[in-house]
């Protein structure tokens, strides 16, 4: 069974870490967003378009993040 660096650095782990990084970056800032602009200021799910800014990041997340998995298993086979 391989013990320390080995047994993380997979490429199934680094996959999902980098999913569940996006994830926890990009779904709860959905919720908080629609919460604030769409249910206390009123705008419902129009929000997304009057605040474009917000709505491109959830997306930018998921394209920066789920790369990085991929680089870090490249790099973790070069050592």
């Amino acid at each position: 069974m391989p013990t320390g660096r080995d047994s993380c650095c997979t490429w199934s782990n680094l996959l999902i870490m980098s999913v569940w990084c996006a994830f926890y970056a990009s779904v709860p800032a959905v919720f908080y967003d629609y919460v604030y602009t769409g249910l206390i200021e009123g705008l419902g799910f129009s929000y997304l378009f009057s605040h474009w800014c917000l709505t491109i990041f959830y997306f930018i997340i998921w394209i920066e993040i789920l790369p990085v998995g991929f680089i870090m298993e490249r790099w973790s086979e070069n050592e």
